[in-house]
């Protein structure tokens, strides 16, 4: 593992390496650009905050995550349904396959009681 305590050591196996000759620049990305003005930012400083509070609060995390919090819930609300809609789907096709008119549920008809136990397994 790699630590603050460890020690890296860079061998120059390549002595002799050139490097190739800069390509030619077609979209010009390395000319400076035209009235422009370089800015450069201090480094933060590192260490304890000057004040004690958290700048990521919890107000300021749950006033951003509040919209998909609720969507999250809607669509997990949503499956429950879904879920429940065809539970119920299924038990009335059971309850119809173990009632009288169970050859109906299965969509034949017009036949006579020695057909019937004919279609007793698929039942």
């Amino acid at each position: 593992t790699l630590t603050g305590k460890t020690r890296i050591v860079l061998i120059d196996d390549t002595p002799n390496y050139e490097p190739p000759d800069p390509r030619e620049d077609s979209f010009g990305s390395r000319k400076p650009l035209h009235n422009t003005q370089i800015i450069t930012f201090a480094t933060p400083k590192i260490g304890k905050q000057s004040s004690n509070e958290d700048p990521l609060s919890e107000e300021a995390y749950s006033k951003v995550h509040r919209k998909a919090e609720r969507h999250e819930k809607q669509m997990k609300n949503g499956d429950k349904e879904r879920a429940q809609h065809e539970k119920y789907q299924l038990e009335r096709l059971l309850d119809d396959l173990r009632g009288p008119d169970w050859l109906k549920t299965l969509g034949i008809s017009g036949i006579i009681e020695t057909e019937k136990k004919r279609y007793e397994p698929k039942r």
